[in-house]
């Protein structure tokens, strides 16, 4: 607890310095050469507001919900964060990288250069020079011709640097006008992701995105598109979710995910060709594989504690519950159901017909239920139950919503009557992810970091 105490204020303390430096509207993406597998802008300056941080007249000031980290704000800290502030612009910085390689870069441009090395000679970093370059334990470059500092994680950075150059001139990023009105957007961050380096499936498309705050909710919109723009369209290999499994959802379930799945869609093909390919994945029996290409509408899964009880035993698979239902074929899911009841043994229907197995500290019951192969985990399966997530699944094509109990509820501390709700959409072609409190209109970001750390110390004392 207390290292992640360290490392988080540290990352937040470091966001202060951003404020005092001077807007820029000045592009570094074209230093990015065009094969980089991954890249981002962030807009430091923008994030540190958003948290509450301000510098004034030198000096760092938090708000109230800080008050535990100012004792552990170490001593040479503020002078080291003036002189950054005073040397390199961060209002704009950009990272990219090869994700196949594990090479990571960043750069921003250099504001005042007697700053910089300031700053570089009180951390003691060994110096050295190649080829007109100033480097730092070799991982920090300054850069002249170009004003620009760069932080590298390459076995040969100065060489790396010098192809950047290269880039600048034509091969770089800004080469696809997709991608480069992503990352030119304004926003407090955002990224592009080449599919090809994943795996994915989808290798002709980008995964891009933008993050932003408002007030109480932290929000990231994705979409897949090629360099030139083209997204993906989801209506290829989607339909909008069936929300009658939510008859089955009990309101004590904190997680659920549906998605509407088109019979013999490029979604299936490309999840059951990664699956074959992929040496995690190779284990997978064909006919399971053969299944998932029988998929022919809403997939269904989630779970929930018990009781509130329960998630103070969580490592316990008889304190949870769990649905998973498949839509498929009638005779594929009496295949499987047979299949299954033949491997596991009869130990008796139930009231709806279905199969259970039990064993010391698992129940299970499956089979067929309105169109859907069912698994219930710890619980029966009933069309009675009742919950708050129709708003989240209904007309919605794919969703994931998280949602905690009220904190306090769980660790009984007054100052925490809110619940964390994290949720993820798919609207078109556009994926929106939003992870906000409920219950309270503070700002997020103040108000995580001074809950969670004291949220996760008394649970954890608790389930001690």
């Amino acid at each position: 607890m207390k290292s992640y105490r360290i490392n988080l204020l540290c990352t937040l303390c470091a966001l202060v310095m951003l404020l005092s430096s001077c807007s820029s509207k000045d592009s570094l993406l074209e230093s990015v050469p065009f094969d980089a597998e991954a890249v981002a802008t962030v807009n430091f300056i923008e994030l540190a507001a958003k948290s509450g941080i301000t510098l004034e007249q030198g000096r760092l000031t938090l708000p109230a919900e800080y008050a535990a980290f100012k004792d552990e704000i170490p001593a040479d800290f503020m002078k080291n964060a003036g002189l950054l502030a005073e040397a390199v612009n961060l209002e704009n910085v950009v990272f990219f990288g090869y994700i196949n390689r594990g090479e990571i870069f960043a750069t921003a441009t250099i504001t005042d250069i007697d700053a910089l090395h300031s700053l570089l000679r009180s951390l003691e970093l060994e110096r050295d020079t190649d080829n007109g370059y100033e480097v730092y334990d070799n991982r920090i470059i300054i850069s002249p011709d170009d004003n620009q500092i760069w932080l590298c994680d390459s076995k040969k950075p100065v060489d790396r640097i010098e192809d950047f150059q290269l880039a600048r001139k034509k091969n770089n990023i800004m080469r696809y006008s997709g991608l480069a009105d992503v990352l030119t957007s304004g926003d407090i961050a955002s990224f592009v992701i080449d599919q090809s380096a994943l795996g994915s499936g989808f290798d002709q498309y980008w995964t891009t995105g933008h993050l932003s705050v408002d007030n109480n909710a932290i929000v990231m919109t994705s979409t897949s598109m090629k360099t030139d723009g083209t997204t993906l369209e989801p209506d290829d290999f989607l339909q909008p979710v069936s929300t009658d499994f939510l008859r089955y959802v009990p309101s004590n379930f904190i997680f659920a995910s549906a998605a509407g799945i088109k019979s013999g869609s490029q979604l299936i093909a490309a999840i059951t060709d990664a699956a074959g390919s992929s040496d995690a994945l190779k284990e997978i029996p064909g006919d399971i594989l053969a299944s998932l290409k029988q998929i022919n509408g809403t997939v269904a899964f989630g779970f929930g504690p018990k009781s509130k009880q329960s998630l103070l035993n969580p490592l316990s698979p008889d304190q949870w519950q769990a649905l998973l239902m498949v839509h498929l074929p009638q005779a594929k899911i009496n295949e499987i159901t047979e299949d299954l009841h033949n491997s596991l043994g009869d130990a008796g229907k139930t009231d709806n017909g279905l199969y259970r197995f039990n064993s010391r500290d698992f129940n299970l019951v499956y089979g067929s239920v309105d169109g859907y192969l069912t698994f219930a985990a710890g619980m029966d399966v009933a069309p009675d139950k009742s919950n708050s997530f129709i708003n989240d699944f209904d007309g919605k094509k794919y969703a994931t919503v998280f949602q905690t109990p009220v904190l306090s509820s769980i660790v009984d501390d007054q100052s925490m009557e809110f619940s964390i709700k994290a949720y993820l959409e798919l609207n078109g072609p556009t994926a929106r992810m939003q992870i906000n409190l409920v219950g309270t209109e503070k700002p997020i970001i103040p108000t995580l970091v001074a809950t969670v750390p004291a949220f996760v110390r008394r649970y954890q004392e608790m389930v001690r």
